[in-house]
Formats: C-alpha cells, structure tokens, sequence
C-alpha cells in the first residue's frame, strides 16, 4: 500500500502533465453563458476543458487519458475507470437550454453525445454534440473568453457559474440578476436554499470568496429590496488583469507559493491531525485552499490553548465542511442604491489593497521558510 505522501505526490505528478492544455481560453457564445442548466463540479470541469480544446467545426472528438483528468474531478482509489465513467453517464444525460429572443425559440441540447472508453489504454473519447458548435466557433460578436486554469481552480461549480456571467458583463461593471434568474443560471433545485440566508451563504459568500481570491476579477454585491425582501442582486465587476492575455502571470500574482508545493503541505497537515487519506484528497478538490487553511489554523490554536479535542481530524473535518454556515449572516443597513455601491466599491479598493499585503507577507513568509 502506497504511504499518504507518496500518493499526493503521484497526484501532483498527474496535475503537473495536464498543466500544457490549462493554458487554454474557454470562449462560448453569450446565449450559452446564460443558458440554464445544472451540473455538478465534476461535470462542469469535464465541460470547460472540452469546450476549451474545440478548434475547428470539424474537431468535435477529442480525446484524454482516464488517470490523468480524474485527478482534476477528484477521483481516487482502486476503481478510478469505473468512477470516471459513472461522470460521463450522468454528463450524458445532462441538457442545457439555449434561449433565442430573436427567434423565441428555446434549444435542449446535450453537452456530450458519444463516449467510448480504451479501458486498455486508459483512455476515453468524447464527441461534443453537434448543436452547440455554433455556440462555441467561429465566434466574431455576442461572445465571452475566460482562461480555463482559472475555471478549474474554482472548487465550487456555483463560483464558477458566477464568474462566468460577470466575465460576460466585465466591461459594463456591473450587473443586476434576479433571485429567480440566480437560481435558474446555477441549477439549484426548488427545495434548496429556500431561505435567503442560506442562499447568501451557500452561493453568493462562497462565489464572491472564490472568485476574489483566484480569478482576475473583484466582485461586490447590493441586495435589491422589493418589499423588504431581497428580490435581486446587484453585482459589481472590476477587472484586475486580462487574465486570456498570453503575457498573462495571474498565477504569480494571486498563488505566489506553486499551487501543487501548498496542496501537498495542507495534505499532510491534515494527515498529521488524523483526517484519512481519502477524506484529505476529497477536501483539497472541493473546497478552497484558504479556508483548509484557516481551520488547521483554527484547530492548532484550540490544542496550543490546552484545549481537548478526542478527535481532532473529524473535528477539522467538520470545520472545513461547516465554515460557510459559520458564517454572519447580519443585514446591511437601509442605504439608497448609489451609497451601497460607492460602499461596494469602497470595499472593492480595500480588498484589492489587501490582497497586495498579503501577496508580499506570503513571499516574506516563503522566503524565510528556505
């Protein structure tokens, strides 16, 4: 049986060979970002990196190797094959739906048709459905481009159904979407988050932390009243670098330290506190960095102060699963729309200030390590 650092580190070596195709740009036509549909963090990646490889009208199978991508959907263990394609059966059966005002008429269009696996070689092969290549080729207007690396290191498939429809919206600088609208955009089904807090904390705290913390945008929000209660959200975009640029080095700027050297210390911190194997990789996949972060930290203070804790990895368990539930839900006071945006944007200039404090403390910190 292989030791938990040896199979982090076959993990990274994994994550490290498909590095050359993250370097692609996602690019969909704006009837596709606003196209309603659900799918599942797995699914969603398995999407963008298809979508991303897609060149020419003709060029609609591509193919990848079973070991390598599992890596990025957060599949481990002894029967990887048989996971993976469990992910595409469901993918398969997934529709999104296409709305054309110009014409009233509304498309339900699979994602992935076709699939057939080499289980010899490991290798699977996919075949875009035909229906959506106008929506992703050949594109000249009424189109959005986003990096695909910086997709993929969103962890939650909510975050990155939100980047998306700001990155659509990035040179206007804001955008306004209804409750309902949010709901439909992000799949989230009648019986969730039926109150509002739960759909702050579970939808929009967590887009607005993530996409913040990993992508080329800072995004605020205002809560639009309509009767007290909240029917819309006002989104406020700024743009901090171009991240589809090739001279881009957005990695640098947001992740200093190599993504793959602070996955493997979180690994082994949470090893240390007694989290299983599994249970570590299933973390580091869905939830972000920072957060597993702040809770060791948490937990390590807790043990420093003599506290007693008989389990301390399912305690840390729990504190990385809970911490948006954690989280104040309290009111923002009544303001008129344009205060609370020269809030939002106030709150924006001292996030970004923020981030380059803690750019140059993580660089000292680093750099006092070696």
């Amino acid at each position: 049986m292989l030791c938990s650092v040896c199979t982090a580190n076959i993990t990274i070596h994994m994550v490290r060979k498909m590095k050359k195709e993250m370097g692609a740009v996602v690019v969909k036509h704006n009837r596709l970002i606003e196209g309603k549909y659900d799918l599942t963090i797995q699914e969603k990646r398995i999407v963008l990196w298809l979508i991303s490889q897609v060149r020419e009208k003709e060029i609609n199978y591509l193919t990848i190797n079973i070991k390598d991508f599992s890596s990025f959907l957060g599949i481990s263990g002894n029967d990887i094959q048989n996971q993976f394609m469990r992910v595409i059966e469901s993918l398969m059966e997934r529709v999104v739906k296409i709305f054309n005002e110009e014409k009233n008429e509304v498309e339900h269009v699979h994602w992935v048709d076709y699939a057939k696996y080499n289980l010899g070689e490991n290798t699977a092969t996919f075949r875009i459905s035909e229906e959506l290549i106008p929506y992703l080729v050949d594109l000249h207007r009424n189109f959005t481009k986003f990096s695909l690396k910086t997709a993929l290191n969103l962890k939650s498939a909510y975050a990155i159904r939100v980047y998306e429809l700001l990155k659509q919206y990035q040179k206007i600088g804001e955008r306004t979407i209804t409750i309902q609208e949010l709901r439909d955009y992000c799949g989230i089904k009648e019986e969730q988050y039926l109150l509002y807090s739960n759909l702050k904390a579970n939808v929009l705290e967590r887009a607005k932390l993530e996409i913040n913390n990993k992508t080329d945008l800072r995004i605020d929000y205002i809560e639009v009243k309509k009767n007290r209660k909240v029917s819309a959200i006002k989104f406020i975009i700024k743009v901090i670098i171009d991240i589809t640029s090739p001279y881009n080095e957005i990695e640098k700027s947001i992740n200093p330290i190599d993504n793959d050297t602070e996955r493997l210390e979180l690994f082994d911190k949470m090893r240390s506190y007694g989290v299983i194997e599994a249970t570590a990789n299933e973390l580091l996949n869905n939830y972000e960095f920072i957060i597993i972060r702040a809770s060791i930290e948490n937990i390590t203070l807790r043990i420093r102060n003599g506290e007693v804790i008989n389990n301390t990895g399912g305690y840390l368990v729990y504190l990385i699963r809970n911490y948006y539930k954690n989280m104040s839900s309290s009111e923002i006071a009544e303001k008129s729309v344009a205060e609370k945006r020269q809030e939002a944007e106030a709150r924006l200039e001292a996030a970004a200030k923020a981030s380059i404090a803690a750019f140059h403390e993580m660089v000292n910190d680093h750099q006092r390590k070696q």
